[in-house]
């Protein structure tokens, strides 16, 4: 699926987003039913579209994108590795 390839880009209201990931998230389909729930819509199946989602949405209460990181990688369960970039 070409939706599922990394990075993923996404676009927020504090610009823009890509994230490449690799590991497993082993609590990423209750924080994919949480996102779901508040609106956010996946057009793939990947735990990096579901991280790259969750900073976002940190980012857009964090100081900085680092803090918003930080924060996310606090809910995250499971062993992974992330590499990012963004624009703000």
């Amino acid at each position: 699926m070409p939706e599922n390839a990394q990075p993923v880009f996404l676009n927020y209201l504090k610009g823009t987003l890509a994230l490449a990931h690799n590991g497993n998230i082993t609590n990423a389909e209750e924080i994919r039913g949480n996102l779901t729930e508040q609106g956010a819509t996946f057009r793939g199946t990947t735990d990096s579209e579901i991280i790259a989602y969750r900073i976002a949405m940190e980012r857009l209460s964090a100081s900085s994108i680092e803090d918003a990181v930080i924060g996310v990688s606090k809910t995250l369960k499971g062993g992974y590795a992330l590499l990012s970039d963004a624009a703000f």
